[in-house]
């Protein structure tokens, strides 16, 4: 795990089997090297396929990924807390969103806003990113609004 949120996430995890609970992590599978599920620090990872193409592919067929794991866990018949860590997989999360904490570490849209324009795009890649950048948006809000409980890390993030 590379990132500050992909950090976060595995402290937090290592955090609460700690403390007794079972925990499984629920992401893409950043390298082809990895495993599909494996043990980690007693965390149960399950990866789903990471793919590679148009945006809208991305995040469709990863969020029916991610479901059918969700789904195949909320099938053991244990309680089940959901915590959310990306507004990306919303979808993925929303028929469990009564069970669902969104951990909120930053506003996705405007960091993908930021990002296109540190790069020279045409016009028409320029209407695309803001597209993207809307839909992006109206899906983090979504997540917000329909989750449980909001956690933040910071009041800045509040």
């Amino acid at each position: 795990m590379a990132g500050g949120a992909d950090r976060y996430v595995a402290d937090l995890a290592t955090r609460l089997v700690d403390r007794g609970h079972v925990v499984d992590v629920v992401c893409p599978k950043a390298s082809p090297l990895l495993k599909s599920c494996e043990l980690r620090d007693g965390v149960t990872v399950n990866r789903f396929k990471n793919f590679h193409g148009p945006f809208w592919f991305n995040w469709l067929a990863e969020n029916l990924m991610a479901l059918l794991i969700l789904a195949k866990l909320n099938r053991r018949g244990e309680e089940m807390v959901v915590v959310l860590c990306h507004s990306f997989l919303w979808p993925a999360v929303w028929l469990f969103r009564k069970q669902t904490l969104f951990s909120f570490h930053g506003p996705w849209a405007e960091e993908y806003r930021s990002s296109q324009k540190a790069v020279p795009r045409s016009k028409g890649l320029q209407r695309l990113d803001q597209a993207i950048a809307s839909f992006m948006q109206s899906i983090e809000h979504s997540a917000l609004e329909g989750c449980r409980e909001v956690l933040v890390v910071s009041e800045f993030s509040r």
